[in-house]
């Protein structure tokens, strides 16, 4: 499976110039698969990824305004995008600040997509 996901998010990070990491991860922090560079500690990016989308799943729920889609942290240099990936995943790209987004919510739909046939 590791693979297989692995191969998904090199597409993934593949399909725009904007896309510099990618990473797959429960929605409890538990690291699927990423593309992060070696020297980044993945397990904690992985953790907070997911922390950070709990933290705007109930925000969204408290303010009674529809299900979260997305959570965006954006940065002065960089910008990390978490999109809910399936019941119980996240995926999370690292993007340069000029990204267009309407681009980058299609390819995460479709790399999801390819996702969901490996996870099931």
């Amino acid at each position: 499976m590791y693979a297989k996901t692995l191969l998904h998010l090199k597409d993934l990070d593949n399909s725009s110039i904007d896309i510099e990491a990618s990473i797959l991860a429960s929605t409890d922090g538990l690291v699927i698969s990423t593309t992060l560079p070696f020297e980044t500690a993945a397990d904690n990016i992985g953790a907070i990824c997911a922390g950070a989308f709990l933290l705007g799943h109930h925000t969204s729920k408290e303010c009674v305004v529809g299900m979260l889609e997305q959570v965006s942290i954006k940065c002065k240099e960089k910008s990390i995008v978490i999109t809910h990936a399936g019941e119980e995943l996240i995926l999370a790209v690292i993007i340069k600040p000029y990204t267009d987004y309407e681009q980058l919510n299609f390819n995460l739909k479709q790399s999801i997509e390819k996702i969901a046939t490996v996870i099931g």
